[in-house]
């Protein structure tokens, strides 16, 4: 019988510091779906994952970017609705300042805030003003 109990708790001490070791680990690739959602001003998330074929319990996980894991064949559907890249949807956050290196792999996924203002400023633009905005953007793509 003691051997049993010393088991059990032998089993417990692994599983708390198993827990701990992995709340001390910090992932710095993310899923951020929240920057392109606003972006694209879809203000109800859940209904826009569940037209993309999800069931109600995992479009509220992508919705609330609480994911570990990416089912490829819905990151496809997304990008498709959303007309953007996977990377649109990852987001890079450097854990140490020495990670944080314009030649580290993945800095491109690095983002700022700059996109969501952009799309904020463009949304709040009057109506009888984007015709203005056009002909500015076409200019820009020349």
């Amino acid at each position: 019988m003691y051997c049993f109990y010393f088991n059990m708790i032998t089993i417990y001490f692994c599983i708390v510091i198993i827990y701990f070791c992995i709340k001390i680990i910090k992932i710095m690739l993310k899923y951020n779906i929240k920057r392109i959602l606003g972006i694209r001003n879809i203000t109800k998330p859940v209904n826009f994952f569940i037209s993309c074929g999800l069931s109600p319990g995992t479009a509220s996980k992508y919705a609330n970017s609480e994911l570990t894991t990416l089912n490829l064949r819905t990151v496809e559907t997304v990008c498709q609705k959303l007309h953007c890249t996977p990377n649109d949807l990852l987001e890079w956050q450097p854990d140490k300042d020495e990670d944080n290196r314009s030649d580290h792999p993945l800095y491109p996924l690095k983002k700022s805030e700059k996109e969501m203002q952009i799309a904020r400023l463009i949304q709040s633009i009057p109506i009888n003003k984007i015709n203005e905005l056009e002909e500015v953007l076409k200019n820009l793509r020349k």
